[in-house]
């Protein structure tokens, strides 16, 4: 996975875990602080989005060395049960920041971040990651097939003889 530090800015707002799950720690359930539905703000009686053990929190069993982006419903690397259409920012063992995903997420190949599905802005076809709009860095070389306005196959990593996707348009290869 990648490190937090990269962003998603064609995905929309980031929202806390709580108030896309409409849930909260068994700290919440027990009346300490009322509830919450803004972001966390590291005070008192705010938001527990992001602590590690929180009850629900799919991001618990991820380990600190795969921190970074998960789709609701990726496995990889000890991540379990989000919404299917919500990007989840693991850290630490916690989740830091959930992001709707209003096409849909993409679960990446092993080893890459997952990413909100951008296929709504091309035509069918396949399509290096570089040419969406917001795709981090590290999905350059990631092949993605979209059809209908929606990625329709798992994305290939190039790699091998094959390193760099090529852009062609819609007709994207992996090349030496």
């Amino acid at each position: 996975m990648v490190a937090l530090g990269a962003t998603l800015a064609a995905c929309a707002p980031l929202l806390d875990f709580d108030a896309l799950t409409g849930g909260g720690s068994s700290a919440d359930a027990g009346g300490e602080d009322g509830g919450d539905a803004g972001p966390d703000t590291g005070g008192e009686g705010g938001g527990d989005a992001g602590q590690a053990g929180d009850a629900g929190d799919p991001c618990t069993g991820v380990p600190a060395i795969d921190n970074g982006f998960y789709c609701g419903g990726s496995t990889e690397n000890g991540f379990a049960g989000g919404s299917a259409d919500a990007l989840y920012a693991c850290e630490d063992g916690g989740v830091a920041n959930v992001t709707p995903c209003p096409s849909g997420c993409v679960v990446a190949p092993p080893g890459y971040p997952d990413t909100c599905d951008e296929c709504a802005s091309k035509h069918d076809g396949a399509w290096c990651g570089r040419e969406f709009f917001g795709f981090q860095a590290i999905l350059a070389n990631v092949v993605f097939q979209c059809a209908g306005g929606k990625n329709a196959a798992a994305p290939v990593a190039c790699g091998g003889a094959t390193p760099t996707c090529q852009p062609r348009d819609g007709g994207a290869t992996c090349v030496p």
